[in-house]
């Protein structure tokens, strides 16, 4: 039954850490939205400056962009296609960008989706585990005390058994006295044992 606990309170254990690095990750994935938010108008008070300074800087940073989309830095890559539309939104490169955009999101939505069903799939599978667990628990405990109740129910057979026993060989013994007493003409003392 410790053993049984024992199992039960990790399987607990697990399921609430499944439940905890769930949640971290939804705050962590929120707090990095935040940041990027953050970081995209911090960037674009920037850009409007250095697109005033040197508009010749697009295609530079549309080839890091590219770089960055290149090698899966989604985050990254977004923020440098967004300066190369920012900096010049009407340029063939703004409509370039603009599709980068919305085939990182789609991409990154995707994957944000999968974690998040890996780790509805994991609680789900621990919860049933939990749930045949104590069904099977359950079922154990009902074997257990049918097996009790038969054990309960020979014993009290046995015992019944050896009372008669025991009442036959007190009869026996009380037979054999009352016949001695008879053989050695006791009357008296044979009538005492017969009542």
């Amino acid at each position: 039954i410790m053993e049984e606990k024992k199992w039960e309170r990790m399987k607990r254990d697990v399921v609430g850490e499944a439940e905890a690095l769930a949640r971290e990750e939804s705050e962590k994935i929120i707090q990095e939205a935040e940041q990027k938010k953050k970081l995209a108008q911090d960037l674009k008070k920037k850009e409007l400056y250095e697109k005033e300074q040197n508009i010749r800087n697009i295609k530079a940073i549309f080839d890091s962009a590219l770089a960055y989309y290149r090698s899966k830095n989604y985050p990254s890559s977004i923020v440098g296609f967004k300066k190369v539309k920012e900096m010049d939104s009407s340029g063939s490169l703004a409509g370039q960008a603009d599709s980068y955009i919305r085939d990182m999101q789609e991409k990154m939505k995707k994957t944000e989706e999968k974690i998040l069903l890996v780790k509805m799939e994991e609680a789900g599978r621990a919860k049933l585990e939990m749930e045949r667990d104590a069904e099977l628990k359950r079922v154990e405990l009902v074997r257990k005390e049918k097996q009790k109740e038969a054990l309960r129910m020979m014993f009290e057979q046995r015992l019944k058994v050896k009372e008669i026993r025991d009442r036959v060989a007190k009869l026996a013994d009380l037979m054999d006295s009352i016949i001695g007493n008879i053989r050695e003409k006791r009357f008296e003392e044979a009538e005492v044992l017969v009542d």
